[in-house]
């Protein structure tokens, strides 16, 4: 051995020993010994010795022999091979958290004078395995910095990584929860677990992260670990501990449900996620709905194919034709529509035109309609296997062979018949039990498939297509012969309990990438529980993507099918059809109006409304259990509470937006090519308001816990630029509404016809009635202005309303829109207060005996809101003719006027304005509030928190009015000029 050169107080016999293990690894380095002794100097005998235990191990692990890996490991150092070459050689690309690894140790190796001052992260490491110096590599370094929100995420990876040094797949730990809860939660989550860490008294911070590790993983009970922690009986550290794991295993159900201490503990010491998961998972429908009606909804006719499927089909095809391994990760998407709007039947009906092979991977506990694919399921979420990969391909090879030798039967049929065959066969049916032939097939395909070595496995998946290919030629020139379609896909996110790999779906989205170009196969993935993050997350948050790789992209999800109004029948032409419950079932997703074709021969019309309101608040709330209490409503069950009643605008809140869309049932309306921005709506759609008014009317406090989250949210910025004082009116009239049809219900019993069984909360009211709610007067006491008497008693006489949800307009609207108006029970908001009024709703003049709708019995409500005090009365503006609101007839109609933040509680009509013509005087009936406190209905508890929420956007000197002198002091320290200077005199 040649001379080292090292100081003599080094133990020179175990510098021997490690120059051995040294030379090892590193003999085809142009000058190992120079390396050795570079490297000993920089980083001492111990971590030299710990580092060649890392490369003996990471040889072990790859399977690789010890002279093939100490090759290309020189080669990694040497620049003769790219850390690309590394990925693909040891097939690392699925393993993030191993590619981190040997990124580490070649750096360390090459430049480990940098470790001192740097720490950079895998993908700085990568580029500064290309430099030829040093100085090169360091330069990178600096010239790299990153940007304040990237370096904030490499600072909060290393803390996360550091206070959970042992666990499981701690990379990909890390990206799934910073998905869910943004950067922002993830600091203040690492911040309480770094103070929890300091708190503990005998507990040295490598013990607590390897205690808070095994936790995490699932290895060890809470009880055990509060024993390992010494906590003893402190209930409430031990709630605040629990709720920091549950928070970290469970994001989304952390953020989204109220639970209590010792529900977390018992999903903590659950032996698996989805076990965990399954103590909060609510049926996917309701109990309430009998399970034939459902099925049988699945095999109603198809209405609208040629807007809906056919377009859909037309995406797929060209998306399948698009796919390039060097272009897109993996050839797949994502179905992306809330809950009822017909993602499962959409998935049947393109099976008339492609193949289509549905498998249905609901959790195990999850009853509803479709049925679980139980076989299926069992090959894709196998918890018990270590590695799934060979698993998925063999799955795969034989779903092709299955699907072949079925259409190869069917060789003289047209192809209408070989595809309603193949529904029949493949497709759950409501009077089959157990999983359909189909799978039964495929069962026996997979396990008569030969075993052969890897090599041949290309040629095997390449003989498998052209089978599949030919055996569907039938359905002519295409891009798409088959479409994998998988339903409540969310169980992929899961891993197997005996694995250190990654979740089921990055395992069968790695099977997918093997697929070859213009193959004829695409997936599509649909789940109503997902967000987006999960399966089409944006680029800088895909932990799939690798550096030099980062021109492939995702296809974008598919949201655009308009199943939405599909079943809506004709217009109403008589005053008790429009009220029909009957009738507005139709409205909106086609779940409830394709329930109510079938229930009308099966039960009564009363009981069908009420499961079905049942259903929906369900839906809004994301529970079964509606009994909840109101203090634990969530942000998003109150948005989506108020969403389908006064719609309040979310544009800022992208993660929001999707969780309404993955379980509050609102429609996506738009997402960007990058996904970063994802806007969600609660279009007009009576059968969810009237559950939502229902469920706020009979409990005040549940409204106001929703203006509480309300207010939070528009602190926070995530509503849109409206008055927040067009908000408060909405509210108010809204809840008027609900008073006034709480004090005046149909008579119940009444309802011989199915056509008179109206909705709950979303049936008409008189006018006079609801202006009394409103003003508290009696008829005679109402002072409403300018109109004739003839005029008035007409309007108070005839008036009827007919709305319990307000939605937004963009066109001026005339006598047939708000008859359209009244036809789906709804108000409306203008935008940008275009037209004179804030709000607008139709009132329908009903003469006693006249019950055939007439449009020339159409006039309006008009609002104007003001949020600022001593506002300029422009009346002339509020009239029909200023604001372009054509009538047919020359109606008498109303305008009310808020301001809210005058002292005054007078209930008048609105100052005469000399401007005002004549013709309007006369038919303009007006009332006028000042405050909070002229609405008599309101109690005090809601007047608060809409006060609250007319203060949502305070400066901050607002916010500290009631903080002690020296919080004062400090803000004014901050803000110098905030200030005139006549009002900071200093003590000299």
């Amino acid at each position: 051995m040649a001379q080292l050169q090292h100081p003599s107080v080094l133990d020179q016999e175990g510098v021997g020993v490690q120059w051995q293990r040294f030379l090892d690894f590193n003999n085809d380095l142009a000058d190992p010994h120079k390396s050795f002794n570079d490297f000993l100097d920089v980083v001492g005998l111990k971590t030299l010795e710990e580092h060649l235990d890392h490369l003996e191990e990471l040889c072990s692990n790859l399977k690789e022999e010890t002279g093939n890996f100490s090759r290309l490991w020189c080669q990694l150092l040497t620049q003769a091979a790219t850390f690309e070459d590394i990925q693909v050689i040891w097939k690392t690309e699925s393993d993030r958290s191993l590619e981190a690894h040997i990124s580490q140790l070649a750096c360390l190796q090459r430049f480990p004078r940098l470790f001192r001052d740097f720490d950079p992260d895998h993908e700085q490491r990568i580029k500064i395995l290309g430099a030829f110096t040093s100085q090169e590599a360091e330069a990178l370094l600096v010239s790299t910095e990153p940007t304040f929100d990237q370096g904030s995420e490499a600072a909060q990876r290393q803390r996360f990584l550091d206070l959970q040094p042992k666990l499981v797949n701690p990379e990909e730990s890390f990206e799934d929860f910073l998905d869910i809860v943004g950067l922002e939660t993830v600091k203040e989550h690492l911040d309480r677990l770094e103070n929890l860490c300091k708190t503990l008294t005998g507990v040295e911070k490598s013990q607590f992260g390897r205690l808070w590790s095994r936790l995490i993983n699932r290895q060890m009970k809470f009880d055990v670990a509060i024993s390992g922690l010494r906590l003893g009986s402190d209930q409430s550290l031990q709630a605040h501990i629990s709720q920091l794991a549950f928070s970290q295993q469970h994001p989304s159900i952390s953020r989204d449900l109220y639970t209590t201490h010792e529900q977390r503990v018992e999903s903590l010491d659950s032996s698996t996620s989805q076990a965990a998961e399954a103590l909060f998972l609510p049926n996917s429908k309701s109990e309430t709905l009998p399970d034939e009606i459902v099925a049988e909804g699945y095999d109603q006719t198809y209405l609208n194919a040629e807007d809906i499927v056919i377009p859909t089909l037309k995406t797929l095809q060209d998306r399948a034709a698009a796919w390039r391994p060097a272009k897109y990760l993996a050839p797949y998407t994502s179905l992306i529509a809330p809950a009822l709007n017909g993602k499962t039947r959409l998935l049947k009906e393109l099976s008339r035109h492609t193949c289509v092979v549905y498998m249905c991977i609901r959790p195990e506990q999850s009853s509803g309609w479709p049925p679980r694919s139980e076989w299926a399921c069992s090959i894709l979420i196998d918890m018990k296997r270590k590695s799934l990969e060979k698993q998925y391909e063999r799955f795969f090879l034989a779903i092709l062979h299955t699907v072949a030798s079925f259409f190869d039967t069917l060789d003289e049929l047209p192809k209408i018949n070989r595809m309603e065959q193949w529904i029949d066969h493949s497709f759950p049916k409501k009077d089959r039990i157990g999983d359909p032939p189909f799978w039964l097939a495929v069962q026996k395909e997979m396990k008569n498939l030969p075993r052969r070595p890897e090599k041949e496995s290309h040629a095997l998946l390449k003989e498998a297509l052209e089978r599949m290919r030919k055996s569907t030629s039938f359905l002519g020139p295409t891009h798409l012969n088959l479409l994998l379609a998988i339903d409540e896909a969310s169980q992929l996110f899961h891993s197997s309990k005996t694995s250190d790999e990654s979740t089921f779906f990055r395992t069968f989205r790695h099977m997918l990438t093997k697929i070859p170009t213009a193959s004829g196969v695409f997936a599509i993935l649909a789940d109503t529980t997902s967000q987006l993050s999960k399966f089409n997350p944006p680029t800088h948050l895909d932990s799939s993507h690798r550096l030099g790789k980062s021109g492939r992209k995702l296809f974008d999800p598919i949201y655009q099918f308009p199943t939405f109004d599909a079943l809506v029948s004709a217009p109403p032409t008589t005053w008790q059809q429009l009220q029909s419950a009957l009738r507005l079932l139709h409205y909106g997703s086609p779940f409830f109006g394709a329930y109510v074709n079938i229930a009308e021969k099966k039960q009564t019309v009363k009981g069908t409304v009420q499961d079905l309101i049942h259903v929906a608040l369900e839906k809004l709330l994301g529970l079964v259990d509606t009994s909840i209490d109101p203090s634990s409503l969530t942000e998003s069950q109150a948005i989506a509470l108020l969403g389908c009643t006064i719609q309040p605008q979310l544009y800022g809140a992208s993660h929001l937006n999707a969780r309404l869309v993955a379980s509050h049932s609102a429609q996506c309306m738009q997402i960007d090519p990058l996904r970063e921005l994802l806007i969600s709506e609660y279009p007009s759609q009576i059968t969810f308001s009237s559950a939502a008014n229902q469920y706020l009317a009979l409990d005040e406090s549940r409204l106001i816990r929703c203006i509480e989250i309300l207010t939070f949210s528009c602190r926070q910025g995530h509503l849109g630029p409206e008055d927040v004082g067009a908000l408060v009116s909405r509210i108010i009239l809204s809840r008027a509404m609900q008073e006034t049809m709480e004090r005046n219900k149909p008579k119940p019993g009444g309802e011989q016809d199915p056509e008179e069984v109206v909705m709950p909360y979303g049936y008409p009211v008189r006018l006079v009635d609801f202006l009394q709610t409103l003003t508290g007067l009696s008829r005679n006491e109402l002072e409403l202005g300018s109109i004739t008497a003839p005029n008035k008693k007409k309007l108070l006489d005839e008036g009827q309303l007919f709305w319990n949800h307000f939605v937004g307009i963009k066109d001026t609207p005339t006598s047939k829109d708000f008859l359209c108006q009244l036809h789906r029970g709804a108000a409306v908001h203008c935008q940008s207060n275009r037209y004179g009024f804030d709000l607008l709703f139709p009132i329908y003049l009903l003469p006693k005996g006249q019950t055939r709708l007439n449009e020339k019995r159409i006039t309006f409500c008009g609002v104007q809101v003001k949020n600022k005090l001593h506002p300029d009365f422009r009346s002339h503006k509020w009239t029909s003719s200023s604001a372009k609101i054509h009538l047919n007839e020359s109606n008498p109609y109303l305008v009310l006027f808020f301001t809210l933040r005058d002292p005054k509680k007078d209930l008048i009509p609105i100052p005469r304005n000399d401007k005002l013509s004549i013709t309007d005087s006369q038919r303009q009936a007006s009332l006028a509030f000042y405050s909070l406190h002229s609405l008599k209905f309101l109690s005090e508890g809601l007047r608060k928190a809409l006060g609250d929420l007319m203060d949502a956007y305070p400066s901050i000197s607002a916010l500290h009015l009631t903080s002690p002198t020296h919080i004062k002091a400090y803000v004014q320290v901050l803000s110098p000029l905030l200030s005139s200077t006549r009002d900071n005199k200093r003590e000299m």
